[in-house]
């Protein structure tokens, strides 16, 4: 692509300066060419490997914890028993340690807002030392959503108060 357009600048310098040394005949040289626009492909997946494409959708995200800004933090021991997954239909899909729980989220990419409102759910008694409870708290306050340089999706909680981090599954 590189070769292309340097080319056409060659050409466009070419038929510049011919017409600056053909004298004033009153005609104005023909205007170069415009580049050839560039195809607009989707997002590449991450150079790690991940396979992450920094949207929300088309991804089950794993959570890796929150921290939060009293300096705790909720680790789970097992990430995959922890999941969302975001449809492009305004439909997530949660699995919080041994329930599952249907959500509708809005997602606003131009200012990376995003609400979730949990919905239908099991109603499984977890064990003692689940955070079934934490993430669906942190996730009913999330405010903003981004992407690091790694393609984990980070979530910011509400009122400044923490920040979720998921994987790829």
């Amino acid at each position: 692509m590189l070769v292309r357009l340097a080319l056409l600048v060659l050409v466009a310098l070419a038929l510049g300066s011919a017409a600056a040394c053909g004298g004033d005949d009153g005609e104005a040289a023909p205007a170069a060419p415009a580049p050839p626009a560039e195809p607009q492909t989707a997002e590449s997946p991450a150079e790690d490997g991940t396979g992450a494409t920094g949207t929300l959708q088309g991804v089950v995200w794993e959570w890796q914890g929150s921290q939060y800004n009293d300096d705790t933090k909720a680790v789970p021991e097992d990430p995959s028993r922890y999941t969302i997954q975001f449809a492009d239909d305004g439909i997530a899909n949660i699995t919080a340690d041994c329930n599952q729980v249907r959500a509708e989220y809005e997602a606003n990419e131009s200012d990376s807002t995003l609400a979730i409102s949990p919905g239908a759910s099991t109603k499984v008694a977890c064990p003692e030392d689940s955070l079934d409870a934490e993430f669906m708290r942190d996730l009913e306050g999330a405010a903003i959503y981004f992407f690091d340089d790694a393609g984990d999706l980070l979530i910011d909680i509400k009122f400044d108060s923490g920040t979720m981090r998921f994987s790829p599954a």
